[in-house]
């Protein structure tokens, strides 16, 4: 129904263009992200750009966007700190990350409006995705075994 696909009126959902809207926004930041010489700098994350994992990344993050901005999607990946933690990204990184994420915005046209409250979503994770001075980077989560495996 209309709704589950573009959200109620004057949600964030709503205003991004329910998960048709989403879904290109996180496409495009999902590819300026994976291509930026300073996040790939760090070791981890280019391996992890690298790993030809860019369709279940971009679905992830496409599920989590749509949640967070008030859509019916159900995230199913790891936390944050779990997904993001063991590969030590730096503030300075996450600057970066913000940076490309408005560059991303001024692309698409977003009003200052929808450009803050996303901003806010995102930075809401920093804590979970960032290594701080003197915190310890934890070692990445292993897989769970399934039956299937």
């Amino acid at each position: 129904d209309r709704v589950r696909a573009y959200g109620a009126m004057g949600t964030l959902y709503a205003r991004c263009g329910g998960i048709f809207g989403v879904a290109g926004f996180v496409d495009r930041c999902m590819d300026r992200w994976m291509a930026d010489a300073t996040l790939n700098a760090n070791g981890a994350v280019a391996t992890w750009h690298d790993r030809a994992q860019r369709c279940g990344f971009k679905f992830l993050v496409t599920q989590l966007m749509g949640l967070l901005a008030g859509g019916p999607q159900r995230y199913t990946g790891m936390s944050m700190a779990d997904a993001h933690k063991h590969l030590n990204i730096v503030p300075t990184e996450w600057g970066c990350f913000m940076e490309v994420f408005h560059e991303v915005c001024g692309e698409f046209g977003l009003p200052q409006a929808d450009i803050d409250d996303l901003a806010s979503i995102l930075n809401s994770m920093e804590p979970d995705c960032v290594v701080h001075p003197g915190e310890a980077v934890p070692p990445a989560p292993t897989r769970p075994v399934t039956a299937d495996a």
